[in-house]
């Protein structure tokens, strides 16, 4: 059963109490409730003109009590009582960042006695969620600003709430004097009915849900008082969801698929996932790195640092790398679009530091750094400062990748040189796939293609540089000393005579002697600059001409 909310949707800003840093002290053994269903979507209307506009959304979640204890279930404006904070993301371009607002959390009330994860064990009176009960807030319930109070405000580590002069007793607008702090609700169902439909509400803008070939994730998360740290994972679910604008809305439904537990940052596709926390003293953050390349020799990194529950905040990532990195192309983005409170970029011989003095990662959050590096990715820790000063504050590390590696090597591959044309009139072709490497045994390919075919031949090859000489007919592209590769078949149709031959060999499977023949020790020797071309016989010419001369190609020996 859904219940529905009888004040219409409603809340604004403005921060309270904060209560005072301390270790989880308060952890209740055997509490544990999960996200046992993150359900469908509901749109709230649309503001601005598109594509410079936005548009609110909510979401409906079933909370289930897996655990061994009872869970208090209090309404506001009591404080004990669970809080459910909400997030949209986006993956695009190979970056996850999140594109919703830092969203106002709903305040739970009423606890139903449902069976929708486990048999409910222990039925209630709607003052606490019974263990294997479950309790289910649809669109409507999720939305109502009567309920939704700002995320500062709640202690996230230790999931507690002070009611005394927090926004549900300042009101909105504030009512100010004594009955802004007497622990009393201020807030009125006269107020919420008078925001704006977007305020408070999971808010997206136009042009973050306008981006072509993305793929969109919303994430539900259940904050409850003292429960530990260890069975918080399933307090967050994330699932799929389809966006459409229909030149006047948007439209946003749940694409099916898997709901996954734990940070949305999992679903980014190609990176590695990590986390860690400052236990016992603070809550846990999420790390997902991606790298790509190298192209052109630089290797791309990208970051995502997904704040759960830690109090504190984040308010420097310190990614260690190797003095002789060459770092460029770096960058951050936060929730807030603002330039003024992006975060300061430095480097060091040992480390690329991003820190603020205003913006910390707080929780419910993810920010995004990225970089080009000529470094390859190694397994490192990263070192994240916390923000708010206090006992226990400090810095904690994450495992995850950096830039520590070998340096990629620009392989310079080079066409040049003219082919000579067959008997056939076929006009080869040089090209070159994969990195050179000085101890790989596979993974560089060199190949020309338009050869006669079913002839046999062979690649040349020098470290002499390149050369343009009369050569049988044709040019010979590669300087003094010339070496020959082991013997080589252009193969293609089996019978006839035609274009379809090709000659191919792979090199860093030749220098290490895996095909015979005798490679040249430079092929394995890092930096050596090498020019190749292909040579076959062609029996449609007569000797001394009787041969097929591909163009050059230039590449280096990489690591």
């Amino acid at each position: 059963m859904i219940r529905w909310s009888a004040l219409t949707l409603s809340l604004v800003t403005l921060v309270g109490a904060t209560p005072l840093l301390q270790a989880q002290s308060n952890s209740i053994p055997g509490s544990d409730v999960k996200l046992g269903i993150l359900g469908g979507l509901q749109v709230y209307g649309h503001g601005g003109t598109y594509p410079n506009g936005y548009t609110a959304m909510a979401m409906a979640t079933t909370s289930c009590n897996v655990g061994t204890v009872n869970v208090p279930w209090l309404s506001p404006m009591n404080a004990d009582h669970p809080l459910i904070a909400f997030l949209a993301v986006r993956e695009s371009n190979g970056r996850m960042e999140q594109i919703s607002d830092r969203s106002y959390v709903k305040h739970g009330f009423y606890a139903l006695s449902d069976s929708q994860c486990t048999p409910c064990q222990n039925p209630s009176n709607g003052t606490f969620l019974g263990i294997g009960c479950s309790d289910t807030y649809g669109t409507g319930n999720n939305s109502d600003r009567y309920y939704l109070g700002p995320p500062e405000e709640i202690n996230p580590w230790l999931g507690t709430w002070v009611p005394a002069c927090s926004y549900f007793d300042q009101g909105d607008p504030s009512v100010g004097g004594g009955a802004a702090c007497d622990g009393n609700r201020s807030l009125s169902g006269a107020m919420v009915a008078a925001f704006p439909f977007e305020k408070h509400r999971v808010v997206i803008q136009d042009a973050d849900l306008a981006v072509t070939s993305s793929t969109f994730y919303y994430q539900g998360q259940y904050v409850v008082r003292g429960e530990p740290e260890a069975n918080r994972n399933n307090n967050l679910v994330s699932s799929r969801m389809s966006v459409g604008w229909s030149g006047s809305s948007w439209s946003m439904t749940q694409n099916g698929g898997t709901a996954l537990e734990g940070s949305v940052l999992q679903r980014w596709s190609g990176s590695t996932l990590s986390s860690a926390a400052n236990l016992p003293d603070d809550g846990r953050i999420y790390v997902g790195v991606k790298v790509t390349g190298p192209t052109s020799g630089m290797y791309h990194y990208e970051y995502a640092f997904h704040n759960r529950d830690n109090q504190r905040g984040i308010g420097a990532f310190r990614i260690p790398k190797v003095a002789a990195a060459t770092i460029t192309n770096l960058g951050f983005s936060d929730i807030d679009g603002l330039p003024g409170t992006d975060w300061t970029i430095s480097q060091s011989a040992t480390e690329i530091a991003f820190t603020t003095a205003n913006n910390p990662l707080n929780w419910n959050t993810i920010y995004n750094v990225w970089f080009d590096s000529d470094t390859a990715p190694l397994a490192d820790n990263l070192t994240l400062d916390q923000f708010s000063p206090g006992p226990g504050a400090g810095s904690f590390t994450v495992a995850s990748s950096a830039p520590k590696g070998a340096q990629a090597c620009n392989i310079g591959l080079l066409v040049y040189c003219t082919p000579k044309f067959t008997s056939l009139g076929c006009l080869p072709n040089i090209s070159g796939t994969g990195t050179p490497s000085a101890t790989a045994n596979t993974g560089f390919l060199v190949s020309s293609t338009d050869m006669n075919n079913n002839k046999p031949g062979l690649m040349l090859y020098t470290n002499g540089g390149q050369a343009a000489l009369p050569f049988q007919g044709g040019v010979l592209c590669v300087g003094n000393p010339t070496k020959r590769s082991v013997g080589l078949n252009s193969g293609g149709s089996p019978s006839g005579q035609d274009c379809t031959g090709v000659y191919s060999i792979d090199t860093n499977t030749f220098a290490q002697g895996l095909l015979g023949g005798n490679p040249a020790a430079y092929l394995q020797t890092p930096g050596t600059v090498v020019n190749s071309q292909f040579w076959g016989r062609d029996n449609g010419f007569p000797f001394p001409n009787n041969t097929m001369l591909s163009n050059g190609l230039q590449f280096t020996i990489c690591q």
